[in-house]
């Protein structure tokens, strides 16, 4: 008796349960059962910064200049290196005043925007031939190498819209330039 009891409880709500459900399949098929479409064509390209690295030496001067020959702005930074021995011997200076700064971390940063096709001005990394001369043995000759790396970032814009670098996404050349 009890079982009857029981089964005449449950049919019913079972049926009523899958009722009020069936009311909403209507809405889930819908939705998984709708589309849209669209008409027309639209071009998806990834556009990225490169750049090249030019540095001519004059006059025991070396010219170095970056130009951004990709398609989106960025910041460029260089590293000069040289030995410890001959370090001493090299000053820097900018062709504009101002326009590159050296980091704490070693680079010297350039300060404004680098729009595609633009080169950043240049700067100089000269020797000082004549201190070099006085403290080489019998005024010698020596042979060194002033080694560039050169690095750019793509551009960044905060939420005000104003342009930052992100360092830690840097984009290093593959070619370190000597000369």
């Amino acid at each position: 008796m009890k079982k009857k009891r029981v089964w005449a409880i449950l049919i019913p709500s079972a049926l009523a349960l899958t009722l009020a459900a069936g009311a909403r399949v209507q809405d889930a098929m819908a939705y998984f059962t709708s589309y849209a479409s669209a008409q027309g064509r639209v071009q998806v390209g990834l556009s990225f910064s490169e750049t090249e690295t030019g540095d001519d030496v004059s006059d025991w001067t070396k010219h170095i200049s970056v130009l951004n020959t990709g398609t989106v702005p960025c910041y460029v930074r260089v590293k000069v290196l040289v030995s410890e021995r001959y370090g001493k011997y090299v000053s820097y200076s900018a062709q504009v005043q101002g326009s590159w700064t050296l980091g704490e971390d070693g680079y010297w940063y350039y300060g404004a925007v680098l729009n595609p096709g633009e080169t950043a001005s240049e700067l100089l990394a000269a020797l000082d031939r004549t201190a070099l001369g006085q403290d080489t043995e019998n005024g010698e000759e020596q042979e060194f190498n002033v080694i560039v790396v050169q690095e750019h970032t793509t551009v960044l814009y905060d939420d005000a819209g104003n342009a930052y670098a992100d360092w830690t996404m840097a984009q290093a050349d593959s070619d370190a330039e000597e000369g």
